[in-house]
């Protein structure tokens, strides 16, 4: 089970370090490398199906799990709460607009909220986490 109190403080961390190298541009490059980087650690370290994207630094894109239960882009608990609701749940539909050219070709195609990069998932993560 993923902690959300530790994945919000690890964005923070994350966004003040590079608050504190604002001078040297292009600091979202570095950031984008950053979490690629993460992203392929958390990935493997967890087994979650993904794939990198064409490009340099690639981007994880995730795939649901083959019970449809998971999604390593989500917390577990969003992602139950996101399949519950159907408004919600059609969010999960979006197709990714650079699929064709950035990723492999999957069978089910690729959705943007699978994309590790995708400011959308990261806020569903946070907005629907339910509440304690």
């Amino acid at each position: 089970m993923v902690d959300l109190a530790g994945s919000i403080r690890c964005i923070l961390l994350c966004m003040s370090a590079f608050d504190n190298r604002l001078g040297s541009l292009p600091y979202s490059g570095e950031l984008r490398r950053e979490l690629s980087l993460r992203n392929q650690q958390y990935a493997r370290r967890l087994q979650l199906l993904s794939r990198e994207s064409y490009g340099d630094p690639p981007s994880i894109c995730y795939l649901p799990s083959d019970d449809g239960m998971r999604h390593g882009n989500f917390l577990h608990e969003s992602y139950c709460a996101i399949v519950r609701n159907p408004g919600w749940r059609k969010r999960l539909q979006k197709a990714h607009s650079q699929a064709r050219s950035a990723l492999l070709r999957e069978e089910r195609g690729w959705k943007e909220l699978d994309s590790s990069n995708s400011s959308d998932a990261l806020l569903m993560n946070i907005s629907v986490f339910p509440a304690r």
